[in-house]
């Protein structure tokens, strides 16, 4: 079985940032989905709280921590964090490395890991 890596990031914007967010989260995840590795990425939206999710899917671990280097998504970052009012969490399902996630856990938001794959279905590329 591949080792896939899925990434749940839930986030509140900011009071009036709403749909300038939602403009640079569209080229986030068309950027995250240019990247090799990356099997999806979509971002939904709560209007009446202002929260986001992201939900991405990586082809395996080293996918997945490439994704933080990729130069296209990761332009956009400074772009979408000052309209951030709260990161609620972050959530990792797959096999991610102890020292992966202490470096994620250094950030500002809680982080939770479910380790093991208990059933998925996915295409290849």
């Amino acid at each position: 079985m591949t080792a896939y890596i899925q990434f749940h990031t839930r986030a509140r914007v900011r009071e009036g940032e709403l749909d300038d967010f939602l403009d640079v989260a569209t080229r986030f995840v068309e950027a995250v989905e240019s990247e090799p590795g990356a099997d999806s990425c979509a971002c939904y939206v709560d209007r009446e709280t202002r929260t986001v999710s992201f939900f991405e899917i990586f082809h395996d671990v080293d996918a997945f921590l490439a994704h933080f280097e990729h130069p296209p998504a990761a332009a956009l970052v400074p772009e979408m964090n000052p309209k951030i009012e709260e990161f609620e969490r972050i959530e990792l399902f797959g096999d991610v490395p102890a020292d992966v996630l202490d470096g994620l856990a250094d950030k500002r938001f809680a982080v939770a890991c479910a380790p093991e794959h208990a059933a998925f279905v996915g295409k290849d590329r």
